[in-house]
């Protein structure tokens, strides 16, 4: 049955804000690649896997895919180290990506009959698009092999890829299952592979992260003096802060009296025990600076951190109202110009070194692949895809 695997989830801990980004542009599905065209990397016969590329046993290295359902796709465009990838699946990603050919040429020529078997500038839009397709193709068997590999997943096919999206349809449908559902309620099979291949390496990586790639503790701090500035920051403030939720109209003029109250109180207050006989109020203290300001979480969280870099020690402000709540804060030091402590990012820092591991086996894999002909040409899987 097709199913990706359950297994404990590494354990590590929520990436921050300062290495997310980095994180959100690495490789796997979103790795930048070359694309090539179908001529030079497909031969013209059917791969068949040796002996040497089915086993790695004593390397040391993730030992080779072999494909256990080959016999159940018919004519395939392309095999990929022998797995085959049938035409059903070729014509999705070609009418998928087709825009990105046809939007480099006039209407005219787009419009001619025979536009994507008629050479232009010395190449057909066939072999354009399907250098395309076969790049993308390989960035999804990558982590597919390495997926299987690894048992994160059963070996599957594009038809079983389809009849998950069925059954995921019909249980996002049913008004009998309790379950909440987040996202869309209906997948057409574009986004449902996408998706698919997007939770796949997801799994992936942390299947991967939990039980062999790691970073050491040397990595860790030489990629940290290395990436110095990325862990400096501009201001840093201490704050007292508090908050009043005002639950319905008939509490607002009381919670604005209390703000009043809690302003007062905190003019005195050097710490949260200060205040710990303010009850009606939910108190924190907090330490924000330029690199991690809690944005994004809430417009609340965000106004904060431009309110309270504007203060100086000892200067209190408010209250005042954001997002139906009555807030206070105090700023209790302010720094300029520092560095977060290594400690304090060391995990951040793991994960990323981590997935960056991972990425770099995808591109190997990648990389790595055999790719050889099927029983129909690239070509004509193209013209019959858009007739």
């Amino acid at each position: 049955m097709l199913g990706m695997k359950k297994r404990t989830p590494a354990g590590h801990a929520a990436v921050g804000i300062i290495l997310t980004a980095a994180l959100l542009f690495a490789g796997g599905c979103g790795t930048n690649t070359q694309n090539q065209t179908a001529g030079s990397t497909v031969s013209e016969q059917t791969s068949e896997l040796t002996s040497e590329q089915a086993s790695e046993q004593g390397s040391g290295k993730i030992a080779k895919y072999v494909p256990t359902k080959a016999d159940e796709v018919q004519n395939p465009v392309l095999y990929l180290d022998g797995d085959p990838v049938s035409q059903e699946e070729y014509a999705m990603l070609a009418q998928q990506y087709k825009n990105q050919i046809m939007m480099k040429y006039s209407t005219d020529q787009v419009n001619q009959p025979d536009f994507w078997t008629t050479e232009i500038d010395g190449e057909t839009p066939a072999d354009a698009l399907a250098a395309i397709v076969q790049d993308k193709l390989q960035e999804y068997y990558a982590i597919k092999h390495l997926a299987v590999v690894e048992q994160v997943t059963d070996d599957y096919t594009y038809a079983d890829l389809t009849d998950k999206m069925e059954q995921e349809n019909t249980s996002r449908g049913d008004d009998s299952n309790n379950d909440t559902t987040y996202g869309l309620n209906n997948f057409d099979m574009s986004t449902y592979y996408s998706y698919w291949y997007s939770n796949l390496q997801t799994q992936l990586t942390n299947a991967l992260t939990a039980d062999s790639v790691k970073a050491s503790d040397a990595d860790c701090k030489k990629y940290y003096s290395e990436h110095l500035t990325d862990f400096t920051y501009t201001d840093d403030v201490q704050i007292l802060y508090a908050e009043i939720t005002q639950q319905n109209t008939d509490q607002v003029v009381e919670a604005e009296a209390k703000g009043k109250e809690l302003a007062e109180a905190m003019q005195k207050a050097t710490n949260e025990d200060d205040l710990q006989n303010i009850t009606y109020a939910d108190v924190q203290a907090l330490e924000l600076n330029s690199l991690d300001t809690q944005e994004g979480m809430s417009g609340v969280y965000r106004n904060r951190w431009e309110i309270a870099k504007g203060l100086s020690a000892g200067e209190v402000y408010g209250p005042y109202e954001d997002s139906g709540k009555i807030c206070v804060m105090k700023c209790i030091e302010k720094e300029a110009d520092g560095q977060i402590a290594y400690e304090n990012v060391k995990d951040q820092i793991v994960r990323y070194l981590q997935v960056q591991q991972v990425d770099q086996m995808i591109q190997d894999e990648k990389d790595g692949m055999q790719v050889t002909a099927g029983t129909i040409s690239v070509q004509d899987a193209i013209v019959q895809a858009f007739n």
